[in-house]
């Protein structure tokens, strides 16, 4: 009976010892995907008059999907364009400062004027997101007194304001338009899924929706 003698990759190529490689699994997608599905979930609660509770609890699920996709993003493209003991200390940044680090790090030259406008609207996007996420994230429950009662004997409390529908709506075009304005800087994605799989995830979300979320 023959012995089979396993070999290391690293003894096979010549190495002593064992070879090591990076390897990082893409989730930006899969969160994305979770996003778009809870986003139309969101709104197709408000069509079937279904209880607020159903509107308010896929649209937290959006927001924070969405600004984990961010952040994986972010780190991806940061891990490509800086050392690793660099970005290891820039990765602690918040997330729209974290957006402004790529840019500059993406042009050598100064901004145009109306590339300046794309970055500063693109970071008052992300910071919208990143605040709400972070409210949702360290949520803090405080006493407070209840506007009138709405339908359904629910209370309309700062919370069904800030975490609905429309706020699902927005943090999926925050997605959009974050790599829409990294494209048109100059930002390559080396054939990730920010590319045509992005737009096919859209399109995905308009047909579901029945709307586009730049409308």
């Amino acid at each position: 009976m023959s012995k089979v003698i396993k070999k290391s990759l690293g003894d096979t190529l010549g190495f002593k010892g064992e070879l090591k490689t990076k390897h990082r699994i893409v989730l930006e997608d899969t969160m994305f995907s979770i996003a778009i599905k809870h986003a139309y979930l969101a709104q197709k609660k408000i069509h079937e008059r279904m209880p607020a509770s159903c509107e308010l609890q896929h649209s937290l699920i959006t927001i924070v999907m969405s600004s984990a996709c961010l952040e994986g993003f972010f780190n991806d493209i940061g891990q490509k364009h800086y050392t690793e003991k660099i970005w290891k200390r820039l990765e602690w940044s918040r997330l729209d400062e974290k957006w402004e680090i790529l840019v500059e790090k993406l042009r050598d030259e100064p901004l145009g004027e109306s590339d300046q406008v794309l970055v500063d609207k693109t970071r008052k996007q992300i910071n919208g997101l990143k605040d709400l996420r972070n409210q949702i994230v360290h949520y803090k429950a405080r006493w407070e007194n209840i506007l009138p009662r709405v339908n359904e004997g629910l209370t309309a409390t700062k919370e069904r304001e800030l975490y609905n529908a429309k706020a699902a709506k927005e943090a999926i075009k925050t997605v959009s338009d974050v790599i829409d304005a990294w494209k048109k800087l100059g930002g390559y994605f080396e054939g990730d899924w920010k590319g045509d799989i992005l737009d096919d995830k859209l399109k995905e979300y308009k047909e579901k929706c029945g709307f586009d979320p730049y409308s």
